[in-house]
């Protein structure tokens, strides 16, 4: 981590370790220097580097203890459980910086401290032999040793203990998540969320906190190939289950279309359930009916009379209408459904759509209209997009402008 991370993670903690460490380092190359001149001097400034050395360790433990105490006092304003937890992580973690700066910076004035205050600890300013030698006392060198010994290993341990401190195991919690983990603690808040409340906002929640964890190309495939979910994540297997439970339970064919190509179907029962509601709608669809009361009562009224199809594409025009035709029951229980709201319902529709490279409907809409019916509208371009072509040669896309009559009488 760079060195301004863990300043401003580790807050006022770090910034005063690094300066009052810092200071502590001038003194320790100074009082080096005039040890390697054999002066006197440099054993205070030595002792004096080894107390900064410890201080500057102290701060940094004190700085991630007030750092921690300051978290906790925060997390009594957080009702959710998962944010507890992950606040705390990320707090006491930040705060470990503190720590961490702190027993950097008395590193360099342990080691500096240490070897001055043993260079100068026997020398004296007694008598001197002729050439200037220095002499040394026996008994004032030992108490000086003494002193430089107890110093450093006061320096040592504040240096070893902030260490220590600031790598202590974070807290783990409930969910026991890495805190970069972004995905499973947003997983984790869907399922503290449908724990408390199962509403269908929070199964929106669970869905989309579940996607990164299915990759699949194929929005069908199944069975569902999820990724490595954490094992402290295991319950939501159930609360999936549970949603697509709920969303069955509307019995739409709408709904149970969405929820073939979901996340949360991953139970097989469910998705014969949906799938069969799928069936049944469809069949209903193809299959022809009654006239709507009211109606003028003419065989194949509710049958649409195809235009030519304006083709801008390289797709072939009778392919087209080889495949509009092959639907005309769909069309036909479009018209019908509206019908039977507007009995005299007639008129011209424009369905303009989009094929895409794989003969996909890629988009759809009404470029005009005559009918005046949104149902019957809406209900044709749901009908269009569910159509397959075959793609454009070459690639690319092609757009369809289908012109469609209906309610006229056949001729």
């Amino acid at each position: 981590m760079r060195l301004m991370e863990m300043l401003q993670e580790g807050g006022w903690g770090a910034y005063l370790a690094l300066l009052v460490g810092g200071l502590a380092s001038l003194l320790g190359v100074l009082a080096l220097v005039l040890a390697m001149a054999k002066s006197r001097a440099g054993f205070g400034l030595a002792i004096a580097t080894l107390l900064l050395g410890a201080v500057a360790a102290g701060v940094g433990v004190f700085g991630q203890l007030d750092g921690q105490r300051r978290t906790d006092e925060a997390l009594a304003m957080v009702g959710n459980a998962v944010d507890v937890e992950r606040i705390h992580r990320a707090g006491f973690r930040e705060s470990q910086n503190a720590g961490l700066v702190g027993s950097l910076a008395s590193l360099a004035p342990l080691l500096l401290g240490a070897i001055a205050a043993l260079l100068t600890a026997r020398l004296r300013t007694g008598s001197q032999r002729p050439q200037g030698e220095v002499v040394s006392s026996s008994d004032e060198g030992s108490a000086r040793i003494v002193m430089a010994l107890g110093f450093t290993g006061l320096c040592a341990l504040g240096t070893a203990g902030a260490w220590v401190l600031s790598h202590r195991a974070l807290p783990t919690g409930t969910y026991a998540l890495d805190e970069q983990d972004s995905n499973g603690w947003a997983l984790a808040s869907a399922l503290e969320e449908l724990h408390q409340r199962a509403t269908p906002e929070a199964c929106e929640r669970l869905e989309a906190a579940l996607m990164p964890y299915w990759t699949a190309a194929d929005r069908r495939q199944w069975p569902r190939v999820m990724e490595a979910i954490p094992s402290t994540l295991g319950g939501w297997r159930k609360q999936a289950d549970r949603c697509a439970a709920e969303r069955l339970d509307d019995q739409t064919a709408a709904t149970s279309r969405t929820l073939l190509s979901s996340v949360l179907l991953q139970d097989a029962e469910l998705r014969a359930r949906a799938q069969a509601t799928v069936d049944r709608t469809e069949q209903a669809e193809q299959a022809p009916q009654a006239p709507p009361p009211g109606a003028i009562d003419v065989p194949g009224r509710g049958l649409p009379i195809e235009g030519e199809p304006v083709v801008m594409g390289a797709v072939d025009p009778r392919v087209i209408k080889k495949i509009v035709h092959a639907n005309r029951g769909q069309l036909r229980y479009c018209y019908e459904s509206a019908a039977a709201k507007q009995p005299t319902l007639a008129g011209m529709v424009e369905v303009k759509f989009i094929i895409s490279s794989n003969g996909s409907v890629q988009a759809a809409n009404i470029s005009q209209s005559t009918l005046q019916s949104a149902d019957l509208e809406a209900c044709l371009v749901a009908r269009v997009r569910t159509w397959t072509f075959p793609g454009p040669k070459g690639g690319g896309v092609a757009i369809i402008v289908l012109p469609l009559q209906f309610g006229a009488k056949p001729d």
